[in-house]
């Protein structure tokens, strides 16, 4: 069932301003919109045991030495900077779709309510999955305002269906990995969609075999073909976006950045630090020899990165890696 009528009473929440954007011009509520701008796809996801502290590892994750960007993202529309209308909110409804960025919306947004001592019973979940000629989904940033204006029925979560998206949180923001590990198996009857977002972050882990992530072999391998770093990104885009797992432009071009300045570099980038579109990429010889299984990246190279609120770090002794689909200890 679908609606063509006004929107549902409440406010609303929507990831990212692409998404934000048509929903505005959809519907004349931009005073009801509040737009999450943190996407948990990559970076730091600690425990939410101090909400500011919790803003500000992930403000520094993203904005790092570039701190004027926060001044964009505070506004009347910031979900993080109108906590307290969220808690108050009669109805709260995310307007989300099937991806690993927009699962993990979920997840944080009724974390957060909850934590901030709101009730999770007042959520309604307007998923849109497939176009009305049935076309895939996978972002709310891929629905144009005439897809939201037919936007399908709000769904209240079971009590099932919150214990799971809590379980996720859990498992999501854990300082080791156990609870990502066989999250599925733990909870058959969650939504497949959550099911493969939970699973599919282990992709950000280190392979046992090459020392490197999932994303930093795609770069590798897109490299291979293509010396402009725009060009590279954006093929890496595409192809893990048919998998609906976003992690964005600026996302890669750091991890391009990383591998960069290894110790035993892995890419050299020409200029240093010019805009994407304006660099130039080519694999070192030991990347290469990553690249075709003949070395790893690591111990050659330390590792130190997080995967949700789980620090890898090889200096002191903290590492898992990806073998074949299962996390395990160094």
């Amino acid at each position: 069932m679908t609606h063509r009528q006004t929107l549902p009473p409440g406010i609303h929440i929507i990831l990212g301003d692409s998404a934000a954007g048509s929903f505005k011009q959809a519907f004349d509520a931009a005073d009801r919109l509040l737009i999450d701008r943190d996407w948990l796809s990559a970076g730091p996801t600690p425990p939410r045991t101090n909400l500011a502290e919790w803003q500000r590892a992930r403000q520094d994750f993203w904005f790092g030495d570039h701190p004027d960007g926060l001044e964009e993202l505070s506004s009347f529309a910031n979900l993080n900077d109108n906590i307290a209308r969220l808690v108050s909110a009669g109805q709260i409804n995310l307007w989300t779709s099937t991806s690993v960025t927009e699962q993990l919306f979920i997840v944080s947004t009724l974390q957060l309510l909850e934590f901030c001592g709101g009730d999770a019973q007042r959520v309604r979940v307007i998923t849109f999955d497939r176009t009305r000629t049935g076309g895939t989904i996978r972002a709310a940033g891929e629905i144009n305002p005439e897809q939201f204006q037919d936007f399908p029925e709000p769904q209240r979560l079971s009590p099932q269906e919150l214990d799971d998206y809590r379980a996720a949180w859990s498992a999501l923001s854990s300082p080791e990995p156990s609870g990502i590990d066989g999250f599925a198996n733990r909870r058959p009857n969650a939504n497949a969609h959550l099911k493969r977002a939970i699973e599919f972050m282990k992709r950000r882990y280190p392979s046992r075999a090459s020392g490197l992530s999932h994303f930093d072999m795609r770069l590798l391998r897109a490299v291979r073909t293509n010396p402009n770093a725009a060009r590279v990104i954006g093929r890496v885009l595409v192809e893990d976006s048919e998998d609906g797992d976003f992690v964005g432009d600026s996302w890669l071009f750091d991890r391009m950045y990383r591998m960069h300045d290894l110790p035993t570099p892995l890419l050299t980038l020409t200029p240093r630090d010019a805009p994407m579109r304006e660099t130039q990429v080519t694999l070192t010889p030991f990347g290469l020899d990553v690249l075709e299984g003949r070395a790893s990246s690591y111990p050659t190279n330390p590792i130190d990165d997080w995967v949700g609120g789980v620090r890898l770090s090889s200096r002191d002794g903290s590492l898992w890696f990806n073998d074949g689909g299962r996390l395990i200890a160094a």
